[in-house]
C-alpha cells in the first residue's frame, strides 16, 4: 500500500492527530523532510512525540537513530493475509538517560553479589532473545518488517562474548547462568536488543525468565558495567515514566531539547 493510501486511511481513523509524516523518496533515498529536519521541526515547535513512515529501510531507521528518534513499528490494519505495517520513530518529549561520562551509573551491592553467578554475551543468540521479547511482551512493537530491520542492522557484527568497534549496529545482549566451562548447561535467563553508535547505546527492549530471581536486575547492571569498560558515554534508556526501576541504576529524565544536545555530543565519538 502507497504511504499516501496509509495517510487516508489513517485521518478516517483520527490515527495522524498532526503527526509528522517522514518519508524517503524510494528506498535508500534521502527522505522528506530528514530525519535531522524532522527532530528540529518536532523540538521547535513543540509536537507529538510520534512521527510515522510506511518505510523500514534500514538505512533510514538508522539515520533516524542518529538523529535522535527511537524507532518502533506498529499495525495498523489489513487482513492475516497482508497486515499493514508503519514505522513510528518516537523523539521523546522526556528522555531517560544515564550519563556514563559523568560516572551516573549505580549498581547495588546486591546485584554485583548477585552476578557473580552469571555472565554476559554480545550477539551470541540474536534470534532467542528476540522470541524472548515477544513471549513475554507480545509482538508488541517487534513486528516483522522491523525485525528485519533489526536483523540488517547486525549482520557484520561479531558474536561472542565482546562488544568490537563498529560505527552502528544493533545487538542482542545475552545473560547466562550454568557452567561456564560446560556449555551445555548454559541457560539463557535474561536478554535485551538494542543499537549502538558513536560512544551512544540505545536500549530497546529486553525480558528475562521470572522463574530466575534477580535476572532482570543482574541483566541491567552487568549490561551498564559493560558498555562503561567498553568506553559507551551516554546510555539511552527511552521511556523512563512506567518503568521506574530505570531509576535505580542513576538514570534520569531529560526534557527532548537537552536530550538532543547531549546526544549529538557523542553520538560522532568512535569508542565502539
Amino acid at each position: 500500500m502507497h504511504y499516501a493510501d496509509v495517510a487516508k486511511y489513517l485521518k478516517r481513523r483520527r490515527a495522524l492527530n498532526g503527526r509528522l509524516l517522514i518519508m524517503p523518496t524510494e528506498a535508500g533515498m534521502p527522505s522528506d523532510p530528514s530525519p535531522a529536519q524532522a527532530a528540529d521541526i518536532i523540538t521547535r515547535r513543540k509536537l507529538s512525540e510520534y512521527t510515522w513512515s510506511t518505510s523500514f529501510h534500514p538505512s533510514f531507521i538508522r539515520d533516524l537513530t542518529f538523529e535522535g528518534f527511537l524507532c518502533i513499528s506498529s499495525e495498523l490494519a489489513g487482513s492475516s493475509n497482508s497486515p499493514l505495517y508503519v514505522l513510528v520513530p518516537k523523539l521523546h518529549h522526556m528522555r531517560c538517560v544515564i550519563d556514563l561520562s559523568q560516572n551516573k551509573l549505580h549498581i547495588s551491592k546486591n546485584i554485583r553479589k548477585q552476578s557473580k553467578k552469571y555472565w554476559i554475551t554480545f550477539n551470541r543468540d540474536f534470534e532467542q532473545v528476540v522470541l524472548g521479547c515477544i513471549e513475554q511482551h507480545g509482538e508488541n512493537w517487534l513486528y516483522p518488517p522491523m525485525r528485519c530491520a533489526l536483523k540488517d542492522l547486525r549482520r557484520d557484527c561479531k558474536s561472542g562474548g565482546s562488544l568490537e568497534p563498529t560505527t552502528f549496529r544493533a545487538l542482542s545482549i545475552e545473560i547466562w547462568r550454568g557452567d561456564f566451562n560446560d556449555e551445555a548447561s548454559w541457560e539463557l535467563v535474561a536478554g535485551e536488543l538494542g543499537i549502538a553508535y558513536g560512544s551512544v547505546y540505545l536500549s530497546l527492549t529486553g525480558y528475562y525468565n521470572h522463574a530466575v530471581s534477580g535476572a532482570g536486575s543482574v541483566q541491567l547492571g552487568a549490561l551498564g558495567a559493560a558498555l562503561k569498560e567498553a568506553g559507551v558515554l551516554l546510555w539511552d534508556m527511552g521511556q523512563g515514566q512506567g518503568t521506574e526501576y530505570k531509576y535505580d541504576y542513576g538514570a534520569v529524565d531529560v526534557p527532548r531539547a537537552d536530550f538532543l544536545q547531549l546526544q549529538r555530543a557523542h553520538r560522532n565519538n568512535d569508542f565502539w
